[in-house]
């Protein structure tokens, strides 16, 4: 198609490409510089707490008139969040206080309970038993969470210097030069956002997408073959499309309206309706086929989540069968056990174990049936690895059987009327994680996250598909 006989100035214009003014670049710099101290503020403090939390983890110890005062935030389900305050009396000094932030994955309904603990060595550096009993969680968690936020900060990035290199590259190729009238291809049409093709297509001349005013219409040339007016330089590298108005290249008010009248009102907005219609369909669809796909992918992805979720945290034992504590007394008298039963941290004890070389810590907690009550008989005494930290709870305990219960935790525990059974074993814990645990909540962290991306970005695509079927509605 020819164009018509228009007369454009043969002067160098000034050219003002939509999207690229002052207020745009500095919109794509503020929402970028937002999301950098969010992901700052977000990632830093927890790695900070996680460093302290290393150095006193072996050492611990509750902390007497200690206090916690913060809260927990879940997100996606499984991400927490906890920040507080922990307060204890200095000694022979000013209060210690603390500010700590913790994250980590759980699945947890309900309220979070801490106790203050800290190094006797180093008693300012406060922490919780709930921190320490997830340490190797939040590892694992950072550790997930590091890599995607660099790459999503990367991508964001290198997106804002990409849409900033295209508006001055759309500035320098277009303003101050003579221009001349061309014709495009309208590929997709939607209110605020044009994508158009300059005729013939090559590999310099590709199609782009311009962000334009809501309000803005184009110039239809020929509506069958959804063509529209548009301007380029001499090289025509880069085509820009004109609205209806003509007000993003500088033409005086004489030419504005000169070549307006040349271009007569049925080009200026009468084929509009069909051409949007159109436009809007092929939008709807492609949309519509978007939004199917990163459902299944999400939801794929969030399935594979689940299940190493279920793996990481869901108490399977897949390398022997663990024993359950049912009357109280099950178990052998000797030899490698892992024990499951409800680990009674209120009642434990502390002594002290002293030889050649130094004094040791002991402390030891009753591990019971689930139905055990005060003052019954207990079997089961756990020399407890991580010093009775934590709330009372169901737990599984991997450890040695070590014999009889030593006098000094018997007249520790009769102090707690605590009644031990006369068969009552020492199980010597020790620290156990199985070994599918870490690859499980890495799978896990990684599929639950990208798989919530993917539903989001599903979902939000099946928002705009709604919005482009009322839109359709409505012609």
């Amino acid at each position: 198609m020819a164009l018509p006989s228009m007369t454009f100035p043969e002067r160098p214009l000034q050219v003002s490409p939509p999207g690229s003014g002052r207020i745009a670049n500095l919109g794509t710099l503020l929402w970028t510089t937002l999301l950098l101290l969010a992901s700052a503020y977000f990632l830093l403090p927890p790695i900070a707490d996680l460093r302290d939390d290393f150095t006193i983890a072996d050492t611990a110890r509750p902390v007497q008139g200690g206090r916690v005062e913060g809260r927990c935030r879940t997100s996606l389900g499984v991400l927490v969040r906890c920040t507080a305050t922990l307060t204890a009396p200095g000694r022979g000094g000013p209060q210690l206080q603390r500010e700590v932030d913790y994250f980590f994955v759980d699945f947890h309904l309900g309220d979070y309970t801490a106790t203050v603990v800290a190094d006797p060595v180093r008693p300012a550096l406060l922490s919780t038993d709930l921190a320490l009993e997830r340490l190797w969680n939040r590892v694992y968690t950072l550790a997930t969470a590091i890599p995607l936020g660099l790459g999503l900060l990367f991508g964001v990035l290198r997106l804002a210097g990409q849409r900033i290199g295209e508006r001055r590259s759309a500035v320098d190729a277009l303003s101050g030069h003579v221009l001349h009238p061309v014709l495009l291809r309208l590929d997709s049409y939607l209110p605020g956002r044009w994508t158009v093709t300059p005729l013939p297509p090559t590999r310099d001349r590709r199609s782009r997408t311009w962000p334009v005013p809501r309000a803005a219409r184009p110039i239809v040339m020929d509506p069958e073959r959804r063509l529209v007016l548009g301007v380029a330089a001499g090289s025509e590298e880069l085509a820009m499309p004109l609205d209806t108005g003509l007000s993003w290249i500088g033409l005086e008010r004489g030419e504005r309206l000169r070549l307006r009248e040349q271009l007569g009102p049925d080009r200026l907005g009468g084929w509009l309706p069909n051409l949007g219609r159109a436009g809007l369909d092929d939008e709807r669809a492609a949309l519509s086929r978007r939004a199917r796909r990163l459902g299944l992918s999400g939801g794929g992805l969030a399935l594979l989540a689940a299940l190493a979720a279920w793996v990481a945290w869901g108490g399977h034992d897949f390398s022997g069968d663990a024993i359950v504590l049912r009357r109280g007394d099950e178990g052998p008298a000797s030899g490698e056990v892992r024990l499951n039963g409800i680990r009674h941290t209120e009642l434990a004890v502390q002594t002290t174990r002293v030889d050649a070389r130094a004094a040791h810590l002991e402390v030891w907690v009753p591990l019971t049936a689930p139905d055990w009550q005060a003052g019954q008989p207990v079997v089961w005494l756990i020399d407890d690895p991580e010093y009775g930290r934590g709330e009372p709870r169901a737990a599984t305990l991997v450890g040695s059987v070590a014999g009889p219960v030593p006098d000094r935790a018997r007249e520790q525990l009769a102090r707690m009327h605590v009644q031990l059974s006369p068969e009552a074993r020492v199980l010597a814990a020790r620290a156990w994680e199985p070994p599918w645990q870490l690859p499980a909540i890495i799978v896990s962290g990684i599929g639950g996250t990208l798989g919530a991306g993917l539903l989001l970005g599903a979902a939000l695509l099946g928002l705009r598909v709604r919005a482009l079927s009322a839109q359709l509605r409505s012609r």
